[in-house]
């Protein structure tokens, strides 16, 4: 009622974490989900902006569960948004920053309070705590970023595939890819790739093609290696989506797509949270008039930004027949 009378933009859960010590530590206790998971599926079905917010870092977790974590709500939420754990003076880990082993890098000050990333703890070293943010970062560019959130809503909704270590891994490909273009890319510095995401965001648009068939193939291999190779033809179809309805540079414009399955079915049906069946891969071709706004680099440079300025599907203008096929499908198809 709220929504429909306009009294609701959006909603966010505060989750914050869903590891049992962690919210013990943390002297918290969340929602049980068997409450609120169906509450965020019904709003996401009824179009109600609706997310929730993860930390990573807290004292009590690991990467392990955090990614389980993660995976699980990718299939439940819309939209995620996902903090690095910052210690602040005053609160009760600070105090007990010996005894829960607390290691810590600088970060920007709060005002005259002076913060601190968490990057290490009795429960995780510091290895995974600085691969952590490589997650986060991970995580803004295909998720936030509105690279690929089809994609990875379609394979967390299945269960049969890790998707967060898939965004880990795809991401450190990108790396290495992009490591002439952007020198100071550097695997070993996890926490300056993080800090970096806003140019990595511009390289892997600019070079918007290139960046999907890589996609592609690592996505490709990622279910060959755990086995899941029967998801790939689908799978590849959402990753034409998200293609289309990626930010784009260049100037505000409407292109036409067209697709050799319901496209608007697919669309609407994981906008729902719903796994779309096979059926709707297999007839019905789509055209599809795409808005663009355009701007990624110019306009915008920060992966924060691809939520809302991705491309979205233009009502107003009927495509009633295939104005050209989808040059991103063409190399997908070329390179499987």
């Amino acid at each position: 009622m709220m929504h429909e009378n306009h009294l609701l933009p959006h909603y966010h859960l505060a989750l914050q974490t869903l590891t049992p010590l962690a919210l013990e530590l943390c002297h918290r206790q969340n929602m049980d989900a068997n409450q609120y998971e169906p509450i965020a599926k019904k709003m996401a079905k009824a179009r109600i902006p609706i997310a929730c917010e993860l930390i990573w870092g807290l004292i009590g977790d690991n990467l392990g569960d955090f990614e389980k974590n993660l995976d699980r709500l990718f299939a439940v939420f819309p939209t995620i948004n996902i903090f690095g754990y910052t210690l602040l003076p005053g609160t009760e880990f600070h105090e007990k920053r010996d005894e829960y082993k607390i290691e810590t890098l600088p970060v920007a000050g709060y005002g005259k309070a002076k913060g601190e990333y968490v990057v290490g703890c009795f429960t995780f070293p510091i290895e995974e705590g600085l691969e952590g943010y490589f997650l986060i970062a991970a995580h803004l560019l295909f998720s936030r970023g509105y690279l690929l959130p089809l994609t990875l809503r379609y394979l967390a909704l299945t269960g049969k595939v890790p998707v967060a270590p898939m965004m880990r891994n795809i991401l450190r490909e990108l790396v290495n890819v992009y490591q002439e273009e952007i020198p100071t890319l550097d695997m070993r510095d996890k926490m300056g790739i993080y800090e970096q995401r806003e140019e990595m965001f511009v390289s892997l648009l600019t070079h918007h093609k290139k960046t999907y068939t890589i996609f592609a193939h690592l996505i490709e291999q990622w279910l060959i290696q755990h086995h899941q190779i029967d998801l790939l033809p689908n799978t590849l179809k959402i990753l034409e989506l998200d293609a289309a309805f990626s930010p784009k540079t260049g100037a505000t414009r409407t292109e036409p797509y067209h697709f050799d399955f319901d496209a608007n079915q697919v669309m609407n049906t994981l906008e729902a949270m719903e796994l779309p069946g096979d059926e709707l891969f297999n007839h019905c071709p789509t055209s599809i008039a795409v808005f663009i706004p355009g701007g990624v680099g110019d306009i915008i440079k920060d992966p924060d930004g691809g939520v809302w300025i991705h491309s979205e599907r233009n009502d107003e203008m009927p495509v009633d027949k295939p104005v050209h096929a989808n040059a991103v499908g063409i190399a997908i198809t070329e390179l499987t």
